[in-house]
């Protein structure tokens, strides 16, 4: 078995990554983007792919959630939760004042926002595609820095300058395992499910009252736009239970007579 994750090593995918081989006894394959990721499930080059999809402080992971749209035939097969604890990290020799610029995702840039302002002012902050491709550019320009976790960091060869430097104590970002095979109920479950509807008032209203009537608990719900014409969205729906669960499975046929579209993305385990 393989698992693909967003690389190169030293990423926080990489580390819970490493983490679930481990458990399953794979291997593991870096790719470069979370589109490649995704990509490399659908293709069957790996048996699961990696990927995070929201950030308890930054909120959703919308190339994720967008790429869940595209790909029809992928399941969500498990969710992790995985607690993020970043750290500045330099080139042996830099102090804290010489540095001039800060390599990071813009995810973890955004986690560490007021500690920039505060610690760093006036620094230049350059988004890159992963945390490990920001001690990449670290490593190769005078007075700059990365933000990433110290064990990736430090795997480089860059010096732990400050840790827990994220703006908030509770920072954890869920991440979902992406495959091809269902998963059978397990008594504690999770759905997920993308919908679009008509452009008329109440449409919302409507599809959401068939999950309040069965007593179905909804644990997020997120709109992004269609690409294909403005002003289009389809929604993404997480709940509590299995899809083949019978209050679950009458109240998606309820919502499938008010969508334009439906689409159950998985029913998983819930990693809390």
């Amino acid at each position: 078995m393989k698992i693909a994750y967003l690389g190169p090593a030293g990423t926080y995918s990489g580390e819970l990554a490493e983490e679930l081989a481990g458990e399953l006894k794979a291997a593991t394959v870096p790719y470069p983007e979370l589109e490649a990721v995704v990509m490399a499930v659908s293709r069957g080059e790996v048996e699961l792919g990696l990927v995070p999809v929201e950030n308890s402080l930054e909120g959703s992971v919308n190339v994720t959630l967008d790429m869940l749209g595209q790909v029809e035939e992928l399941q969500i097969t498990g969710e992790r939760i995985y607690p993020i604890r970043h750290s500045l990290l330099a080139p042996a020799g830099v102090s804290m004042g010489e540095i001039e610029e800060v390599f990071s995702h813009p995810q973890s840039l955004g986690q560490c926002r007021r500690y920039l302002r505060q610690r760093l002012p006036g620094v230049r902050q350059t988004p890159c595609s992963s945390n490990a491709s920001a001690f990449l550019q670290a490593l190769k320009k005078p007075r700059a820095a990365a933000i990433g976790s110290s064990r990736g960091g430090q795997s480089y060869g860059l010096v732990l300058l400050e840790e827990n430097i994220q703006d908030e104590e509770e920072n954890y970002t869920r991440f979902l395992l992406l495959g091809k095979e269902k998963q059978g109920p397990t008594g504690r479950d999770k759905t997920s499910l993308l919908f679009s509807l008509k452009d008329e008032p109440g449409s919302l209203y409507r599809l959401l009252g068939h999950f309040a009537r069965q007593k179905i608990n909804l644990t997020k719900i997120k709109s992004r736009p269609s690409r294909k014409r403005l002003g289009e969205y389809i929604f993404f729906l997480d709940l509590e239970g299995h899809s083949s669960d019978q209050r679950v499975a009458q109240a998606l046929r309820g919502a499938r007579a008010e969508a334009l579209s439906c689409k159950v993305l998985g029913s998983y385990p819930r990693a809390f």
